[in-house]
């Protein structure tokens, strides 16, 4: 991740001798000079393995991370941590708990907000099989802006390979969606304010429907706010092909 002062803040789970799995984080200047120590900067303290850790920039120099954590050595829990552009913890030594279920929780991806922020998307594990998806936004303060977390889609599926981009109105999320036998790309744009604005679609944008198992969208906001989605498919049946879709906010096909 870059942040605001040129230089690059990497994270990653470690698990150094006499300790659980944690969560680390470095600072490399554009020159490569490492400017957080040798060994980098351990961004919780906790009993027990912390993992999957994702990064964005706090654009302040410093950067907001998201991770797991069995909380009570129980379910995985979201954690949250903020890191000053001296690598100083700046939300308590635990971070902070953004979710608190009887199910597993995983971070899918994180995006900054422009305003010092972040747009957290994660998934939670369904004792039955399936998968949900959740957003929310969070302040530079960890306070929650939208209120309780917002689920990205209403009906039962199992979401994965899910990916966010920063539209100046909002935030666009894509995902691959298997219900039943069935495999989609769906997507959902969600306003600053965290209300839905393609809310004509709650089970999500039909972005590719085919029967070829599309999978591992990514998508963009180009300079004129239209948004790009990219996606793999088998439709051709002599492997993987790339296909491309482009909409506008009010999801339009371009």
């Amino acid at each position: 991740e870059q942040p605001s002062d040129d230089a690059i803040i990497v994270v990653w789970e470690d698990h150094r001798r006499g300790q659980s799995y944690s969560t680390y984080a470095q600072k490399i200047s554009w020159e490569g000079e490492i400017l957080w120590g040798e060994e980098g900067v351990k961004c919780a303290d906790m009993a027990f393995d912390q993992e999957r850790p994702f990064i964005c920039s706090d654009g302040a120099g410093g950067a907001i991370i998201a991770y797991r954590y069995p909380t009570n050595d129980e379910d995985f829990d979201i954690y949250m941590q903020r890191l000053d552009e001296a690598g100083n913890r700046l939300w308590d030594d635990e971070g902070f708990l953004l979710t608190s279920n009887n199910i597993d929780d995983s971070v899918e991806s994180l995006t900054p907000d422009g305003e010092g922020g972040t747009m957290v998307l994660w998934r939670t594990s369904i004792r039955d099989g399936s998968r949900t998806l959740w957003i929310q936004r969070v302040n530079e303060n960890h306070e929650l802006l939208w209120g309780e977390n917002r689920l990205v889609s209403n009906e039962a599926g199992n979401r994965r390979e899910c990916a966010i981009a920063r539209h100046e109105e909002g935030y666009v999320v894509v995902w691959r969606d298997e219900q039943v036998d069935d495999f989609y790309i769906l997507g959902q744009f969600i306003n600053n304010d965290g209300s839905f604005r393609w809310d004509q679609f709650p089970s999500g944008y039909m972005i590719c429907t085919n029967d070829f198992y599309p999978g591992r969208p990514t998508v963009s906001v180009g300079a004129d706010n239209n948004i790009w989605v990219a996606w793999e498919d088998f439709r051709n049946f002599e492997g993987t092909d790339l296909y491309m879709q482009k909409l506008s906010s009010q999801a339009n096909n371009r």
